[in-house]
């Protein structure tokens, strides 16, 4: 499986008020933040807050696919949602970089209507 992976404000616009996400706990939360944002090994962070790597696995799967499902909520009805695999770090970043300005086109777009 490819390695998924969330920026940060894309992560921050799924924690409530109370530094949860939905019903995942406040430090399971965490964990998966280190994971998708920072990073980090399933390894690493399991170890970091005393649970199996499986675990840590599971809940990062779990907050990438609540963000996934925010998605279509997010975008106008004639815009089309879509995931892209990249093949590396260079990619990624091109990708964001787009991302960004395809954003900032649509705030402006939004502020004119």
């Amino acid at each position: 499986m490819a390695r998924l992976s969330l920026t940060d404000k894309q992560f921050s616009s799924l924690v409530s008020e109370n530094g949860r996400i939905g019903r995942i706990s406040e430090s399971n939360t965490r964990l998966a933040y280190l994971v998708l944002v920072e990073l980090e090994s399933y390894s690493s962070s399991a170890r970091e807050f005393g649970v199996s790597r499986q675990s840590a696995e599971k809940v990062s799967l779990r907050v990438y696919k609540k963000y996934q499902s925010s998605l279509p909520s997010q975008c106008p009805s004639d815009f089309l949602v879509e995931e892209f695999c990249v093949p590396n770090r260079s990619a990624l970043r091109k990708l964001r970089a787009l991302e960004a300005e395809l954003v900032k086109e649509f705030n402006q777009n939004q502020k004119k209507v």
